[in-house]
């Protein structure tokens, strides 16, 4: 259960005594049931095999939450409407007040994901010591939260019909003459939804070998790295699965470390 404010709402008090505003709530409910399983099986003692598979959820954030209505007029605020003109056309604004629902839904579902991951890790016993571990992971998400802007909306008004309130009023000749489709926008809701998905699959692999000395003290190598095999997002629900490996603000294709302990 949570509970939240529009974001960035804010009163004055006369002091930290008070007396403070009573502000209006949003309150969610959510709830989901979510496992992890997994094996572990050695057929000999220098091997180990693992697997495991999860599921999970990740609510909406209380910013993600409630919403806000704003009002605005021409020249406070301009999109094109691709019904009336596109570009071209006057624009939302020019042919009067409308407004525009953002920040937060209360409507929003839960990410969810699930998970899988096989793997093994090998410590031969002719080499004491030694540690080494390669695992692959799939991780695949749905229904994550995007949030969506207003022009866009208006661009794919037949992806969010129920999100653009038009003017039920009859176009007038003049209206259809400049080839208007539809009457002008009222409001637009543009609070985030539920439609993204992404998929991500990589292999990890770790390796550990500590010496043991007598006087020098033992000494420790170890590396880790992972290599990236799949970031992939589907942004809207008719859109393509786009990997985004390598590119800016996304994951690299390799990342890890290595590193050299002497404990003397």
């Amino acid at each position: 259960r949570t509970r939240s404010v529009p974001q960035f709402t804010s009163a004055t008090v006369a002091s930290r005594e008070g007396p403070f505003p009573e502000f209006e709530y949003t309150r969610a409910r959510l709830e989901s049931t979510d496992f992890t399983a997994g094996v572990r099986y050695s057929p000999v003692e220098d091997l180990t095999l693992r697997a495991s598979y999860g599921t999970g959820f990740l609510p909406p954030g209380l910013n993600r939450i409630a919403s806000v209505t704003s009002v605005f007029d021409f020249p406070a605020f301009y999109y094109s409407d691709p019904q009336r003109g596109g570009p071209t056309g006057p624009g939302i604004g020019a042919e009067g007040t409308f407004s525009v629902i953002g920040d937060g839904s209360p409507f929003l579902q839960p990410e969810e994901s699930t998970s899988a991951s096989v793997g093994f890790i090998a410590k031969p016993r002719v080499l004491p010591g030694f540690r080494i571990s390669v695992d692959f992971t799939r991780i695949r998400k749905s229904n994550e939260i995007r949030s969506i802007n207003a022009q866009f909306i208006l661009d794919n008004e037949r992806l969010f019909p129920a999100r653009i309130v038009r003017d039920g009023t009859p176009l007038t000749s003049e209206e259809i003459a400049a080839g208007y489709t539809a009457g002008r926008v009222m409001t637009i809701d543009a609070t985030p939804v539920n439609i993204a998905e992404a998929e991500v699959t990589a292999v990890d692999g770790r390796f550990d070998y500590e010496i043991e000395g007598e006087q020098l003290g033992s000494l420790r190598l170890y590396a880790t790295a992972t290599k990236m095999l799949r970031f992939s997002r589907r942004i809207q629900p008719d859109s393509p699965m786009i990997d985004e490996v390598g590119y800016f603000s996304s994951p690299i294709e390799w990342r890890g470390n290595a590193g050299v302990l002497w404990k003397c």
